[in-house]
């Protein structure tokens, strides 16, 4: 259990208060895990790196290009996982109208956004990341990611399938605030 239950009174308004622990959640986890990944690439070039991708080299003319279709793994900081970070840090800054928390967000997206283009992920690409064991840290943010590729965003009144911030309110403040 990476999460423990706890207790803060804030008084920001419920929708900042939820992007502010988001945006500590996701702080904390580029401060402890950098998003890097193994990413298959096809390219045509002149050397060989990987392995040739013979489908491709059947369809080309012979003795028109002197390039080898390749497919290689380099590792690398631009793979699905950073660019669904930078994606949801972008929207949650755009939420947030709270200076605190987009200050940690912008310093979420310079530490993760680096050579990361800030273009948001296909529908497929987010429904279908799998984090390996190295990258739960990142848990709370693919899900929240989840969300936002259908078009919701977290309700934090009812219980639901994704482990996120829940909000509660003492009884006799709202009755009173009903009120007046």
């Amino acid at each position: 259990l990476r999460h423990v239950a706890s207790v803060r009174e804030s008084s920001l308004d419920p929708l900042e208060a939820i992007l502010a622990e988001l945006a500590k959640d996701m702080l904390s986890a580029a401060k402890s895990n950098f998003p890097r990944r193994y990413e298959e690439v096809a390219v045509d070039s002149q050397t060989i790196r990987g392995r040739i991708d013979f489908q491709r080299l059947a369809g080309k003319v012979p003795g028109t290009d002197s390039t080898l279709p390749i497919r290689f793994s380099p590792f690398t900081a631009d793979n699905v996982l950073s660019r669904t970070i930078v994606w949801v840090a972008e929207s949650l800054k755009r939420m947030s109208r709270h200076y605190a928390t987009r200050a940690i967000l912008a310093e979420v997206l310079a530490m993760v956004g680096g050579g990361v283009p800030h273009r948001r992920p296909s529908r497929n690409e987010v429904l279908t990341l799998v984090l390996s064991k190295y990258e739960l840290a990142w848990q709370q943010t693919v899900g929240l990611a989840r969300l936002l590729v259908n078009g919701t965003f977290i309700n934090p009144s009812s219980a639901g399938g994704v482990g996120a911030v829940g909000i509660l309110f003492p009884m006799e403040m709202l009755f009173d605030r009903a009120l007046r």
